[in-house]
């Protein structure tokens, strides 16, 4: 069983570190570090911000916050309230192995896809501003298979299906259903200028 992590190096609240970051009450836990690309980075959070709460449940000591990313799953998605500034603030984080995967938990492995040989997610929202354009992120493909036939690499990201847009797992998987004969994949490459297309038959 893999553990969720935040992708954060924390340390307690005293006295001391609640007056100089003007905080109300001695309660939360001090985000030293944020690890690069991880969870906490790509959701927002910064060194020096405070956590208070993870899906309304109230976090006072270190303790309580790995008590609390210890209920979820590489891949589930989170609220997270801080402070920062002396301000409340709110952001969403979707949590990692301690590789910085989001392992299999946010992958889809629908007998569709299975079939056809390769894994789904929907993409991150940090994805998501990156790229200005919704769609489906190719996790893994397998060998042998259809998919791996047409050429096409991990890490593409399929925007439509039969010349249909997608911006989730679900809505892809419906359009590669309801698809007779040969498929169309049209998407691109976050780091390849223009666009991609894979064609396989079903």
């Amino acid at each position: 069983m893999q553990r969720a992590i935040l992708g954060v190096n924390i340390e307690p609240v005293d006295n001391a570190r609640a007056k100089e970051l003007g905080l109300k009450n001695v309660e939360g836990v001090f985000i030293s570090r944020v690890s690069p690309s991880g969870g906490a980075d790509e959701g927002g959070l910064r060194a020096g911000d405070v956590i208070v709460n993870i899906n309304n449940a109230k976090i006072r000591t270190m303790p309580e916050l790995q008590e609390q990313t210890g209920r979820y799953r590489p891949g589930n998605i989170v609220t997270v309230q801080f402070y920062r500034n002396g301000k409340l603030q709110e952001t969403k984080v979707t949590l990692r192995n301690k590789n910085n995967s989001l392992a299999m938990a946010a992958t889809h492995t629908d007998d569709m896809l299975l079939e056809l040989g390769f894994e789904l997610r929907d993409l991150l929202p940090s994805e998501e501003r990156r790229a200005k354009v919704k769609g489906v992120k190719v996790i893994s493909i397998y060998r042998g298979s259809k998919i791996e036939r047409t050429a096409m690499d991990p890490d593409y990201i399929i925007t439509k299906v039969n010349d249909v847009r997608v911006t989730s797992v679900d809505e892809a998987i419906e359009q590669l259903k309801k698809a007779k004969g040969r498929v169309l994949l049209e998407g691109y490459y976050e780091n390849y200028p223009g666009e991609y297309y894979y064609t396989f038959a079903k």
